[in-house]
């Protein structure tokens, strides 16, 4: 089975370019334009991990970990910011993201930030069967 991933980006280019190499790599991909989107995504299509950016129209980023968290406690969520402010990536740790990237971000420290939260989730899944 393909390993999903949701990616919340309000910028055309960077989402479309995320989905390039997420899809180049074998990842089944949903795109959301913003939060409330990708909400809507993810109750119709849960997926392994959720990357989300902080700030976007409609629902934010914070929202975004909020509502994915309610949904599915155990499905990772990965933030990408272009403002690598301290306070507001412990925020998004503290409300139950796994991780957090700056824009730009090195495609290879992504996959691997992104493998190592799927193979995280796998571990709580496993845990849960128990």
């Amino acid at each position: 089975m393909k390993k999903t991933i949701l990616i919340a980006e309000d910028d055309d280019i960077v989402r479309e370019s995320i989905i390039e190499v997420m899809e180049d790599i074998g990842w089944s991909v949903i795109g959301a334009e913003n939060g409330a989107d990708a909400v809507e995504k993810f109750k119709v299509s849960p997926t392994d991990i959720v990357l989300t950016d902080l700030t976007m129209p409609k629902m934010d980023g914070m929202e975004l970990i909020r509502e994915i968290r309610t949904i599915s406690p155990i499905t990772p969520v990965i933030v990408l910011t272009g403002d690598i402010m301290v306070e507001k990536c412990r925020e998004a740790l503290t409300s139950g993201a796994a991780d957090f990237l700056q824009k730009p971000c090195d495609v290879k420290e992504m996959c691997r930030i992104i493998e190592r939260a799927h193979d995280a989730r796998r571990e709580d899944e496993k845990s849960f069967e128990l």
